[in-house]
């Protein structure tokens, strides 16, 4: 089964002219991709933490050695690389603008982590 992991950056959230394209986008890839599932991640009502001294720290100690608060953040990255990878489709809708994987968002390089190898296996832009 086919998943489109949809980013929105927009301020305006799901009231936004980009969300409500975007929307119709998915309406449309769904319509051609019965059964398919589409994961949403909304930055402008769950935003993607900056990296700090803080977040790093918990990326770089050792899994046992983590306190609990550095263990949730780890976790938190993980969830968010997993979307990524489970993505067999991947877009970004920020102001209107579809950015493909090879684009640039400043919501999107607020990275937790190096993702080495992570790539989506097929951008869209419409």
């Amino acid at each position: 089964m086919k998943n489109l992991l949809q980013i929105n950056s927009s301020i305006f959230s799901s009231s936004g002219q980009s969300s409500r394209l975007a929307e119709r986008f998915v309406a449309a890839w769904r319509a051609a991709n019965p059964g398919a599932s589409v994961t949403v991640r909304d930055l402008a009502s769950a935003p993607v933490p900056q990296l700090d001294a803080a977040r790093f720290g918990a990326f770089i100690a050792k899994p046992e050695e983590r306190t609990a608060l550095q263990q949730a953040t780890a976790n938190y990255s993980d969830a968010l690389i997993a979307e990524l990878k489970a993505a067999d489709v991947g877009f970004v809708y920020a102001e209107g603008l579809a950015i493909s994987e090879e684009g640039k968002n400043a919501s999107l390089a607020r990275a937790h982590r190096k993702l080495g190898d992570i790539t989506a296996p097929e951008a869209i832009a419409a």
